[in-house]
Order: C-alpha cells, then sequence, then structure tokens
C-alpha cells in the first residue's frame, strides 16, 4: 500500500496541529489537519480515505477520541477536533486504517455481495433406529442458487434464514436441528469481492500518519475568571440516567485520566463490590447479542463469583452463544445471556436455542426492575447495509413495545468497537470501517428515541484507551462500561 501512483501513502502523508505553539487550557479546542497524499507526492483531492486520530498521554494513562468523526475540507486536507481534558502533554496519533481506494472497494463489496460470510445447517433424525445426519449450508438469502431451499425464516419478525434442503438421506426441512460457521462456503463467498490487484490495498493496514512539526500540546489548568462549558468537569454533570448520551451530539462519550472512564454527558458513580451488590440487589439483567455483549456478563460473573453463581440451562448447546444463567441467590438478582440470532459465526449451536432480539424482548416478562442490554453489529458486518437496518428498526419497534407495557424498563445499547484485520480477506468481512458504518446507522435510527434508552459508547473507550485493536476489548474498556452501566441503573447512591 502506498507505493501504486494515486494511493494514498502514509510515506508522504503527514499531519500538523494548528497553533501547537500556543497556551492551552483545559476545555479548550485543539484541531488537527491531515493532508493525504499518494506515493508521487500529489495530494489526494478525492478525499474517502477512512482516518483515525486520538490524542493520549502515556504517563497519564491518559486518551480520547475526536469530538465527531474526521471531515474532508477538500483539496486532500481532512480535519479532526478534541475537547482537551487533562492538564499536561496531549500527544496526537494518526492512523490510515484504510486509503479511499480500499474504502471503495469494501463498500463495493458491501453493496454489491449480500453476504460475504457462510453457514452450515445440521438435520438429523431417525431411519429406523439409525440416527441419521446430513449437513448442508445455509445464509441469510438462499445459499445456492436453484437449489431446493428450506426456509426457516421466522416470518413473524421477517428475519430471513435459508439452507439447502438435505438430498442424500430422508431427511427433512423440518429436521434442521444445528447451526454452525463454515468457513471454506465463506472462502467461496468473500474471495470474488475484490481483484487480485485489490488485494494489494489492503497491504499494510492501520499505518501510522507522520507529524509535521510537534505531536503533542501542553495543556494548562483553566483560568478561574473564565467561564467553560458545563460538560467540560465531571464533577458539574448530572448523574447519569436514561437519556443521557445524546446520539445526535458530535461530541466525544469521554476520556480516559489515569486509567479511569469520565463520561462527557453524566456523572459516573464508583462502584465497588458492596456498592454493586447493593445497586443489583432484586434485579433482573438480560444481556444479548455477539461475544462483545457476552463479556459484560462473564466480567459480572467474575467479579461478584462469591455470590453470583452460573447456572446455565441443561438444554445449552455452546456457551458461546448461550442461554447463560448466573443466580446470586443471597442478594436475589439474575443475569442472563443470550446471542442475537442468526447469522451465528460460532461452533455448532442447538437451533432451538437461537432466539432473536426482537423475540426476546416481546418474550420479556419486564418490570422496573428488569435491565435489557443488547448490541447488535459483529456477526452483521459481512451483510449489506439495508439488512442491517431492517434488523435495527425492528429491534427499535420491539423496545417500543417493551415500554409501552412497562415504561420503567432500562433498555441500555452498547455500541460497536475496533478490531484487527490484518489480510485483505479479514477486511472484506469484519474491517472497522463496516463495523462504524453499522454503528452510526444504529445510532442514526435510535437518535429519536434516545432520550429514553442509555448507550454504552464502547467505540469511544476502546479508540481513546489505546493504540491496540481487538475483537474482545480488555478489562479496562468492558469495567468501563460495566461502570457505565451501574451508573444507568443506580444513578444515586
Amino acid at each position: 500500500m502506498g507505493e501504486t501512483a494515486g494511493i494514498t501513502s502514509v510515506r508522504y502523508s503527514t499531519f500538523y496541529i494548528i497553533d501547537a505553539q500556543r497556551k492551552y487550557q483545559i476545555c479548550d479546542r485543539l484541531d488537527i489537519i491531515i493532508e493525504a497524499r499518494d506515493s508521487t507526492n500529489k495530494s489526494k483531492v478525492n478525499g474517502g480515505d477512512y482516518i483515525r486520530v486520538r490524542i493520549y498521554n502515556n504517563d497519564f494513562k491518559a486518551g480520547a477520541s475526536t469530538d465527531g468523526e474526521v471531515v474532508y475540507l477538500g483539496d486532500g486536507n481532512y480535519k479532526a477536533s478534541f475537547t482537551l481534558r487533562w492538564v499536561g502533554k496531549s500527544f496526537v496519533r494518526v492512523i490510515l486504517v484504510h486509503p479511499a481506494e480500499a474504502v471503495n472497494v469494501l463498500r463495493r463489496a458491501r453493496d454489491t455481495c449480500p453476504t460475504r460470510y457462510g453457514y452450515s445447517g445440521r438435520f438429523t433424525g431417525k431411519i429406523g433406529k439409525k440416527s441419521v445426519v446430513e449437513d448442508t449450508l445455509c445464509n441469510v438469502i438462499p445459499p445456492v442458487p436453484n437449489a431446493t431451499i428450506c426456509d426457516l425464516t421466522r416470518h413473524a419478525i421477517a428475519e430471513p434464514w435459508f439452507c439447502t434442503a438435505p438430498t442424500k438421506t430422508n431427511l427433512t426441512c423440518s429436521d434442521f436441528a444445528w447451526t454452525c460457521a463454515n468457513k471454506k462456503f465463506s472462502a467461496a463467498l468473500f474471495k470474488p469481492a475484490m481483484t487480485k490487484q485489490e488485494q494489494t490495498l489492503f497491504k499494510g493496514q492501520k499505518q501510522p500518519i507522520p507529524v509535521r512539526g510537534i505531536n503533542f500540546v501542553t495543556v494548562t489548568q483553566q483560568d478561574k475568571n473564565i467561564s467553560s462549558p458545563a460538560h467540560c468537569f465531571n464533577e458539574r454533570l448530572p448523574p447519569c440516567a436514561v437519556g443521557s448520551h445524546s446520539l445526535s451530539n458530535p461530541m466525544a462519550a469521554g476520556y480516559f485520566f489515569k486509567g479511569h472512564w469520565y463520561s462527557n454527558y453524566c456523572r459516573l458513580r464508583n462502584f465497588v463490590i458492596p456498592s454493586s451488590l447493593k445497586c443489583l440487589t432484586n434485579k433482573t439483567l438480560y444481556f444479548h447479542g455477539d461475544s462483545t455483549s457476552r463479556q459484560y456478563y462473564e466480567y459480572i460473573v467474575k467479579t461478584l463469583k462469591s455470590t453470583l453463581k452460573p447456572n446455565p440451562p441443561t438444554l445449552q448447546s455452546n456457551w458461546k452463544v448461550g442461554p447463560s444463567l448466573a443466580e446470586d441467590k443471597v442478594n436475589n438478582f439474575t443475569v442472563h445471556y443470550r446471542h442475537h440470532g442468526y447469522p451465528i459465526r460460532n461452533n455448532w449451536t442447538d437451533a432451538s436455542e437461537v432466539k432473536y432480539i426482537e423475540e426476546a424482548l416481546d418474550e420479556l416478562k419486564a418490570t422496573p426492575n428488569t435491565v435489557f442490554m443488547f448490541t447488535i453489529w459483529a456477526h452483521l458486518t459481512t451483510l449489506n447495509m439495508s439488512f442491517y437496518e431492517h434488523r435495527v428498526r425492528r429491534i427499535k419497534a420491539a423496545v417500543e413495545r417493551l415500554h409501552r407495557r412497562s415504561p420503567e424498563t432500562l433498555v441500555v445499547i452498547k455500541s460497536a468497537n475496533t478490531r484487527s484485520h490484518g489480510s485483505a480477506g479479514s477486511s472484506v468481512t469484519v474491517s472497522d470501517w463496516y463495523a462504524r458504518e453499522l454503528d452510526m446507522k444504529l445510532r442514526e435510527i435510535f437518535k429519536s428515541y434516545d432520550k429514553k434508552i442509555g448507550f454504552i459508547d464502547q467505540w469511544s473507550m476502546v479508540v481513546g484507551f489505546s493504540n491496540v485493536d481487538a475483537i474482545h476489548p480488555g478489562q479496562g474498556i468492558i469495567s468501563s462500561g460495566m461502570r457505565t452501566l451501574l451508573s444507568h441503573i443506580c444513578p444515586e447512591a
């Protein structure tokens, strides 16, 4: 990447801090300009590069993401802005996740390939006394053209699932029993999404863009005679509650300082085990989604292990997808985890245990002591945007139905996060560009309802926390997310 004329190159692209030498104070705005150039040192005038920027100070264990997205200004220039949050040095790091040409490939793949990942279905039964098994291909669209298809769609919620019908045995569509990811089928699906030449665009991903000048500013304490925005100091914020996080506000969700997450929207409480147990007494928590939601279930079980004991249902076929249950009989609360429904990129899972978020919400016996947190992104990056939008709008409608039954039930959404993708194949299926596009679509759909829900902006957390991208963020991120959740459940001591 960067050696072909016309392709954005980190060798010649640079960034600089506007007014790097001025005296900055807490709450001041910091602006960064990124100049994108190709391998011939020509300005990239068309825009479209996927660039990520953060400020940080490793000595302070401090970091923050941008206020809003990186904006293209024209003539090859981009702008990123921050609100300065800590006294001392704030360093700037800019990375080119994908050049514009790679983004164009990803967008075309998403828009022209309905799915870029494949799955298997297992049909089981008996012929006489003999057990019979047959595996076929499955997907959210009929997986094989002109083949006989089993339509396994949940028509009540319009969530599609199709498998090729068994042909080698006398099994029928009603014998569908198990589901699993199929890597060989997946490779056949995403391989046509790009040419060999286009694959070279994904070499050396997430490369830092060098600075022109100095890469930091020094921040001093604010003059007491100068007023500042109310959101700039955490102690002035209101306690966290439903509607605290505006999904249409471009301000960063928060920042890390001394390894501690501070929200820019509401005042988070500090929780230790006694206060956590007090907060959760008589509560029922549901975590639905992918493995980044399961991390919250596992974190709370591990943290409160003295009284909270896992008790998975006997039918559970795969701990990665649930259903899982943990109970605290001393403090009278329970915690549940379940996957969000097809598509599921995990090991063999009992199809009878698959339940969509919409179904779970509609079946929920909700009370004011019920908390429902969900996330929906990681397994859907391989699908086109219309599929994702359909799914999220149906979830939103189910949340609205829930609140008509039980207005005080707390619903919290957890956003997407970054992950590693080191090859062309992984990029065309799970690139951060896809994840961020889904995340922004979810925020757009729910922004008209954000006064009635809680929101955990894990994207801002992981970008601000470190330079490491992982599908399963470390404990520092999960503990910050859990603290945000508990602050919504129990905003006051």
